[in-house]
């Protein structure tokens, strides 16, 4: 990727699942939170247990998909989720 698109650096630590980083589960919803700025990003098989977390950089999501990049200008206390892998992303104030 030669831009990077968002304000966060390719390093910035953000909260996913196994299965997605696994790519078993695809990206269901993505949340950019208000009180930290921290991005969450879900499975569609819900809300990740916390035995199930992974903490990996923002670059290796975009890695696993390249989709991401039409969020990179979520607001902080926003959040994005798509009815299936290749559709559009629906974004709504938390």
């Amino acid at each position: 990727m030669t831009n990077w698109p968002f304000s966060d650096p390719p390093d910035t630590a953000v909260f996913t699942g196994k299965k997605v980083v696994g790519k078993v589960d695809w990206i269901y919803y993505v949340t950019h939170d208000r009180e930290d700025g921290a991005w969450q990003f879900h499975g569609q098989s819900g809300p990740t247990p916390e035995a199930e977390a992974s903490v990996v950089g923002l670059g290796t999501m975009i890695r696993l998909d390249p989709s991401l990049e039409q969020l990179a200008d979520l607001p902080l206390g926003w959040c994005a989720s798509r009815q299936g892998p290749t559709a559009p992303w629906e974004r709504r104030e938390l």
